[in-house]
């Protein structure tokens, strides 16, 4: 028998909490960048390595969903605890 679940894909909850966690740590970072100066700095400086390391995730992602999405809710859950305290 054919299996009819896509080889790349995730499961949908997997898929909203991931999104969910995203969305966290951008309104954290645009809330951050717009009310503590004094981080600004931080996050100016952390800022590549945030950007490079997503973009592996995402890339990970691709062939290994459920690792990918580890990585991206752990990057996206250390950027926003990284901003808040």
């Amino acid at each position: 028998m054919e299996s009819t679940t896509k080889p790349h894909s995730i499961d949908k909850k997997l898929q909203i909490v991931m999104w969910l966690m995203s969305g966290l740590a951008i309104l954290t970072y645009f809330f951050v960048l717009k009310y503590e100066p004094i981080k600004n700095i931080a996050i100016r400086e952390l800022q590549p390595y945030l950007f490079i390391s997503l973009l592996l995730a995402s890339i990970i992602r691709y062939w290994y969903p459920k690792v990918g999405f580890i990585l991206h809710s752990l990057i996206c859950l250390f950027l926003t605890c990284y901003l808040l305290f």
